[in-house]
């Protein structure tokens, strides 16, 4: 006899992949003071005081940059108390992926508790895997090809955005099934495990709306296989760092750890890195996620 509550699962499946098919899913559009800060920062030769303008026009944005610009990162003898100061200092290298991840951020936020709950380790997962990324392109290319490291963060934060969309769109699935207006929601693991099969090209589309660089939407979709033929692409430096997040416990979900160490063998021989890099990569992960999201 078949179980009742798989037979759900696999109806809320179809209804997902269906509404993604049918493009009937709906996507969170970037907030105009981010898409104006991101398309200016984008020019090879940006105009800090029309970026300045568009920071202005957001307290919270403008907040968090002047944090950053402070930061040990950053800063100098005197701090910058002005938002020119501030991306001045950051520069706009630094600044696009760091405007992405508040974008970002906003969308793994849920009202429903359930959710939210699932989508905070989400978060912490994405944030780890940018970090990660980032750094394995700086020890590829060290001071040179800065994009592509500045590409493998951002690619890193969005790989898992279709996640939490989705979540949404199953709330609201699982109740239309149920016919009642608050039903009990299904296990965080039960959905993640769900999402797998559509969460990537819901992040894709995310990518394309939000206007992101092409080696950034290259980067989120060439993540289920290694490319051999180019083995610097973004894609890879964001999946060998998705399973090095994986195996420190930064995750939501289960996952097989056989596999996740054999990508990371593939990785790291695709890569040409050794073991101790990979150590030093890794080395105190969780507080520098942690310290990070403060």
């Amino acid at each position: 006899m078949s179980d009742p509550q798989d037979a759900f699962v696999e109806q809320l499946k179809k209804i997902v992949i269906q509404r993604v098919a049918d493009d009937d899913v709906p996507l969170p559009s970037l907030p105009q003071v981010l898409m104006n800060s991101l398309k200016e920062l984008r020019k090879e030769e940006f105009d800090l005081a029309k970026v300045t303008e568009f920071l202005e026009a957001d307290p919270l944005v403008t907040a968090r940059v002047l944090r950053l610009a402070n930061s040990a990162a950053y800063a100098a003898r005197q701090p910058t108390v002005t938002i020119a100061g501030a991306v001045g200092r950051v520069g706009g290298l630094a600044l696009r992926p760091f405007l992405t991840e508040l974008a970002a951020e906003q969308v793994f936020a849920s009202k429903n508790s359930e959710i939210n709950k699932a989508c905070r380790g989400l978060w912490q997962h994405s944030v780890a895997t940018a970090m990660v990324a980032r750094e394995l392109a700086g020890k590829v290319f060290r001071l040179g090809h800065g994009d592509i490291a500045e590409s493998a963060y951002m690619a890193g934060l969005l790989h898992d955005i279709g996640k939490p969309i989705l979540a949404a769109v199953l709330l609201d699935a699982e109740k239309r099934l149920l016919g009642v207006k608050s039903a009990t929601w299904l296990s965080a693991e039960s959905w993640l495990n769900l999402l797998g099969s559509a969460h990537r090209s819901v992040g894709l589309l995310v990518a394309v709306l939000w206007d992101m660089p092409l080696m950034v939407r290259l980067g989120i979709s060439n993540i289920t296989e290694f490319d051999r033929r180019e083995p610097y692409a973004v894609g890879n430096f964001v999946r060998l760092a998705n399973g090095l997040t994986k195996r420190a416990s930064i995750y939501v979900g289960p996952f097989d750890e056989n596999q996740v160490d054999a990508l990371i063998a593939q990785g790291q021989e695709l890569l040409g890195f050794t073991p101790e890099v990979l150590f030093e990569v890794c080395d105190g992960l969780v507080g520098k996620v942690a310290g990070r999201l403060v």
